[in-house]
């Protein structure tokens, strides 16, 4: 987390496209985009905490099934050996193995998550993208194409995360059965494999330098039709009506074959009549990243208020 955070730190001021079904859609800023990864490491960090929670019960006391015939004080037990409660229920404590579950289903889905920036790091590393240039530790050639420069950590990461997804377990009768000889490997393994990824995870970000003339380059002028469709909203436009009329510009602009912001003024007022000569702020990339100053959005303020929130709980974590 560490990584996002100065590679957010670095980024403040990079302004790339943001895809939806791997298609252009808005301008965003880099750092906005790297602190998505962070939100959602730290929600995996509170299911971890919660689990820990959740398994803070002694089961010492509850024999093989029934309880011990020994006169006990399972509380006294618990207090000695770090535990907050003691389990209720003997059959529960000894049968139910949904503890190796929830830590199995954690590690898989930060897998998952890893394996979704990665995957777009991979993306991002392609000549046809040229956003970044994964670092020379975290690299590899070919051993018979001297030009290739293969993003092999992220990669790795991307294939782990299958590794975790199928770590998840059956299920067995109610007590106690020989299958659960099994949870233990399962359950170690994953927990490897999800600090493994980490670790690649956080060593292949922090030594990937960015590309920002080439995310500026990939700025399509599509992305600002939803600043458009803005716009006329803010004149009075009902949303409906103005994203019918802006799809109807971009088809235009498709037509012939020129960007959105080609389109010249004559045509946006034929268009409609409440477009002006400042239609043509809405093709400012940086303008429209500032326009999205709500809290959680892309604009500068708010993207460095999330910087600050995220430094704040890096230094409580540690």
């Amino acid at each position: 987390m560490n990584a996002i955070v100065q590679q957010a730190e670095a980024s403040q001021e990079i302004i790339l496209p943001s895809y939806t079904h791997t298609q252009q859609a808005q301008p965003v800023r880099l750092a906005h985009y790297m602190l998505s990864a962070f939100e959602a490491l730290r929600r995996h960090h509170q299911q971890l905490q919660e689990f820990l929670q959740r398994v803070d019960e002694l089961p010492l006391g509850a024999g093989a099934v029934a309880g011990t015939a020994f006169a006990i004080d399972r509380r006294l037990l618990a207090a000695e050996l770090g535990f907050s409660r003691i389990a209720a229920n003997s059959i529960d404590a000894t049968g139910s193995r949904s503890f190796c579950n929830e830590i199995t289903f954690v590690c898989a889905d930060l897998g998952t998550t890893l394996s979704r920036y990665a995957h777009d790091f991979i993306l991002w590393s392609t000549q046809e993208f040229g956003f970044l240039d994964p670092g020379e530790k975290f690299a590899t050639g070919s051993s018979m194409m001297p030009n290739k420069k293969n993003p092999d950590a992220f990669e790795l990461v991307r294939g782990k995360a299958g590794v975790l997804i199928g770590s998840l377990q059956k299920g067995t009768p109610v007590t106690y059965n020989r299958d659960l000889q099994e949870d233990k490997k399962i359950v170690f393994e994953a927990l490897q494999t999800a600090q493994d990824c980490l670790e690649v995870f956080a060593g292949a970000l922090a030594t990937s330098r960015f590309r920002p003339e080439k995310m500026k380059a990939a700025l399509d002028g599509s992305l600002f039709a939803t600043d458009i469709a803005d716009y006329l909203v803010r004149k009075g436009v009902p949303f409906r009506k103005a994203h019918h009329l802006v799809a109807r510009a971009v088809q235009q602009a498709e037509h012939e074959r020129c960007e959105l912001h080609e389109l010249p003024l004559p045509y946006w007022q034929k268009l409609h009549s409440s477009f002006g000569d400042d239609v043509s702020n809405c093709f400012d990339a940086r303008a429209s990243v500032e326009r999205r100053n709500a809290i959680g959005g892309t604009a500068l303020a708010q993207v460095k208020r999330q910087l600050r929130e995220a430094k704040k709980w890096l230094v409580r974590k540690r």
